[in-house]
């Protein structure tokens, strides 16, 4: 009896399991349930044809079971398996058209978008955006550095077509180029902010008008290329107040510094700035606008400097951020040297000698080429100076004992006549004085020669 159940229960599972399962499908009725499947439960790949469609099955089959993938059809991928429809699609050459399937909001020109893009680039933006999101669409966000710029350059060209129509020149070319190196660096460093987000931007406009140089004809070359010069220019002003300003100084710094470096050059930039600006408005529409805004607020900004002309010659990059610098360094050295007292004394006479030989060499190696042998003449004698005071015995010795030494000091100088001397160094104080403000241990350089 009991073999007689066992025979019979055994029969019956047989029965249920041969009951229950399905015919295999044949790779041609997979492949269409695939597709019917896959189209409805992920819509970035709405748009492919059904020969593509299958052509991701027989993709995904090289890996998976049918079972596997009839699921996948049906349900649409699982964050795990992103990398593999994204492997698929790459198989069957899909992923820029899936890709910009799911970019469709960004609402831009395809080609354009994908100009200079490489497939594989896209791959992983696909994976983020199937785990994500679960549907493939892509954000801006998620672009990298050459799709964001390319979606910024096609945009500002599609605006620029709307305004002006026809085909863009190569001058218009030029202006959305420039256009979109400002408005990238807007976008890409909104993590910064003050001096370091104007340095930024600075240095974009400055790249933005060197794009715009071998565009332009007649005059207009020279202008876009000054205008990128006063762009950097500021550009590391900024850079450089943000290292070394506290944070809320450090965009006046900036502007201050800037002022000085344009003293008696504000009026003609900006009149060159209108002009250019106006003229490329005329061919390119507003677009042009971008390129000048940073540059143009950097003007309208920056205080007002009264100098008694431009200086002589071009004032170096950083020069005057530096001069600053060193006259803090010097200036402290001298204060160190007071003692509490109330008055000047001998040492401190000796200390500010001292301090100032050093300001000088610095001043020497970054002043114009022009005025290096007046610098050169003026720090040698305060070498020497300060070689005579430095003896040890300035710390003790009254103001007028130091005063004394100094005085011998100055007349044994051979190298250079107290004349020249005297007119080589008012020529160097004037010109720091116009291109960088007043310094007080070097305003006092152009007298000493003489009072000594």
């Amino acid at each position: 009896m009991r073999h007689f159940f066992t025979v019979v229960v055994s029969l019956a599972l047989v029965a249920g399991a041969c009951g229950s399962s399905e015919p295999e499908l044949s790779p041609e009725a997979l492949r269409d349930q695939f597709a019917g499947d896959f189209s409805d439960s992920t819509p970035i790949v709405g748009s492919l044809s059904f020969d593509e469609l299958g052509c991701l099955a027989d993709a995904l089959l090289v890996s998976e079971t049918p079972e596997t993938v009839i699921r996948l059809g049906q349900d649409g991928p699982t964050p795990a398996q992103a990398s593999l429809v994204v492997d698929a699609l790459s198989t069957c050459a899909l992923v820029p058209t899936v890709f910009l399937a799911g970019a469709a909001d960004l609402e831009v020109e395809p080609q354009c978008f994908l100009e200079g893009i490489e497939p594989d680039s896209l791959e992983p933006l696909l994976v983020t955006g199937l785990v994500s999101s679960g549907d493939g669409e892509v954000s801006v966000g998620q672009l990298d550095d050459s799709l964001l710029a390319n979606l910024v350059r096609c945009t500002l060209v599609e605006d620029l077509l709307a305004e002006v129509g026809g085909e863009l020149s190569s001058v218009c070319q030029a202006v959305t180029q420039a256009a979109t190196e400002v408005t990238l660096e807007t976008l890409q460093g909104a993590e910064n902010e003050g001096a370091l987000l104007l340095s930024g931007q600075l240095f974009a406009a400055a790249r933005g008008f060197l794009l715009l140089v071998p565009a332009l004809d007649d005059s207009w070359p020279g202008v876009a290329q000054r205008l990128a010069e006063s762009s950097q220019r500021g550009a590391i002003l900024f850079a450089q107040a943000a290292q070394n300003s506290a944070a809320g100084l450090a965009v006046l710094t900036g502007l201050d510094d800037f002022a000085l470096s344009i003293s008696g050059q504000r009026e003609s930039l900006r009149r060159a700035s209108t002009e250019l600006q106006e003229y490329l408005i005329g061919d390119c529409g507003k677009t042009a606008n971008v390129v000048f805004s940073v540059f143009g607020e950097l003007l309208d900004s920056a205080p007002l400097v009264k100098a008694p002309q431009a200086p002589a010659f071009d004032v170096p990059l950083w020069f005057c951020t530096g001069l600053r610098q060193e006259s803090v360094v010097a200036s402290v050295a001298v204060q160190a040297a007071d003692f509490g007292g109330e008055e000047v004394s001998g040492s401190m006479l000796a200390a500010s000698v001292v301090a100032t030989e050093k300001l000088l060499q610095w001043v020497a190696a970054e002043v114009p080429e022009e005025l290096r042998l007046a610098a050169q003449q003026v720090a040698a004698l305060y070498t020497h100076l300060a070689q005579t005071v430095n003896n040890g015995q300035a710390e003790e010795a009254a103001l007028t004992e130091v005063e004394g030494w100094l005085a011998a000091a100055l007349f044994d100088f051979a190298e250079t006549d107290l004349v020249t001397l005297s007119a080589a160094a008012d020529s160097l104080v004037e010109w720091t004085e116009e291109s960088c403000g007043t310094q007080p241990l070097l305003a006092a350089v152009a007298g000493m020669a003489i009072e000594s």
